[in-house]
């Protein structure tokens, strides 16, 4: 009998939550999962691989309504195309805001920010003006005074047009918790804190740090000529860390390659091995520019 998972194990391993699973299905037609005896929502492994699929895509900057109908060796081409194009290595994103309220508009203005910013009038032409752009703003902020049913699905729906770079920010003082809390289980930031000038500036400063920032380019993975370089460093610190972090990549490296392994050997737990793979890739992104932080901060050469 082919093993089955409940829609908040599904969501947990795709790295969505179960509001967003539903709407995917709702909106886009997306019926990947079946009901069990209890009338509950249950997915197999064919149908997660499919849904991490979508996720990747989405976070790559691809758009639900494209993709939602691509066939599972469709999606696989897509997370596996090569690019030459080293701009195309990261998301790239504009200089703008997308705001929308009216109140929320007054206050950007008196806050004299550096960043342009584009006033969104309508709301549910909110995913329209993201669609229409070849480059997408650095952050959607929306005033709300009220989230109603029809609003909440919007704010899934165009968080779901959205790579992870781009932030969508939401203000509202007297939204009820349990909505609040499904808002920022969708990776949607929440103020509740009164609208002001100096709030704004920490917001747009955050982005402008950012930008700042030349290590904030994504890199996920350390050349082996890197990590050589690491381990027989002469770093002019007393102490064996760049060596350490460098023995850590490896054998985290290990771990991933061997991981991939399990889960070609055991289709049945391909689920918990691809679940293991994206925590560790994640982990190991961050161990990358921890290590290119201390390499550039003890002056270690670690090459290009």
């Amino acid at each position: 009998m082919q093993r089955t998972f409940t829609i908040g194990t599904v969501a947990r391993l795709v790295g969505v939550t179960t509001h967003v699973l539903r709407v995917w299905e709702r909106r886009y037609d997306l019926k990947l999962s079946s009901r069990n005896e209890k009338g509950r929502r249950v997915y197999s492994s064919g149908e997660i691989e499919k849904l991490k699929l979508i996720k990747h895509a989405l976070d790559q900057g691809f758009k639900i309504s494209d993709i939602a109908d691509m066939s599972v060796n469709e999606l696989t081409h897509l997370s596996h195309k090569e690019t030459t194009d080293s701009e195309q290595d990261t998301i790239t994103t504009g200089k703008t805001f997308l705001v929308y309220g009216e109140r929320l508009a007054h206050w950007l203005f008196r806050a004299r920010v550096n960043t342009p910013y584009r006033v969104v009038t309508n709301l549910p032409t909110l995913i329209n003006e993201v669609e229409a752009s070849d480059v997408l703003p650095k952050a959607i902020m929306l005033e709300l005074e009220e989230i109603t049913d029809e609003i909440e699905e919007l704010l899934y729906s165009t968080k779901l047009q959205l790579p992870d770079e781009v932030k969508v920010y939401v203000f509202n003082r007297t939204v009820e918790k349990d909505v609040r809390d499904r808002i920022k289980r969708a990776d949607i930031v929440f103020v509740d804190d009164d609208i002001n000038s100096e709030l704004l500036r920490s917001i747009v400063d955050k982005f402008s740090s950012a930008t700042a920032n030349p290590n904030s380019t994504r890199i996920s993975e350390l050349k082996p000529s890197q990590v050589n370089a690491l381990l027989h460093s002469k770093s002019p610190i007393y102490c064996e860390c760049p060596k350490h972090m460098g023995d850590l990549y490896l054998k985290l490296d290990e771990f991933i390659r061997y991981t991939d392994d399990c889960e070609s050997l055991s289709p049945k737990d391909s689920a918990v091995h691809q679940h293991i793979a994206r925590h560790l890739k994640s982990m190991r992104s961050t161990l990358t520019k921890m290590t290119l932080d201390v390499a550039q901060m003890d002056e270690i050469d670690l090459g290009d």
